[in-house]
């Protein structure tokens, strides 16, 4: 909030950037239409570049978005996942994320879309 004289009031309000994730392959590029299929996106999350895995994962909401040729879309949950999936290293940083396709209803194309922030 300002004041009359133009001085901002202290609120507390913290703010940090990230640098976006590059996503490089796909595990698979078909699902059937009436199944939830997983896919496995090779993700560079810049770690050690300025991007930091506890704010990520404190503060990400992982959005996969799916977008059909007839304009249908569906979102599902994506998900950090080291590689191989169910490998556990105790300082192995996450390397993928999982989103689950959407049953479909219908054969179309869609196209495959992730937000780390919703």
């Amino acid at each position: 909030m300002m004041d009359p004289a133009g001085n901002f009031a202290k609120n507390d309000i913290d703010l940090w950037y990230y640098r976006d994730p590059v996503f490089n392959g796909l595990s698979s590029t078909f699902a059937y239409a009436n199944e939830h299929k997983p896919i496995l996106v090779n993700t560079n999350f810049f770690w050690g570049e300025g991007n930091q895995l506890e704010r990520v994962r404190k503060h990400g909401n992982f959005t996969c978005r799916f977008t059909g040729d007839s304009g249908v879309q569906r979102h599902e949950a994506g998900v950090m996942e080291t590689s191989p999936i169910g490998g556990y290293k105790a300082d192995a940083l996450p390397d993928q994320i999982r989103c689950r396709t959407p049953k479909w209803g219908q054969i179309e194309n869609a196209v495959m879309e992730i937000s780390i922030n919703g």
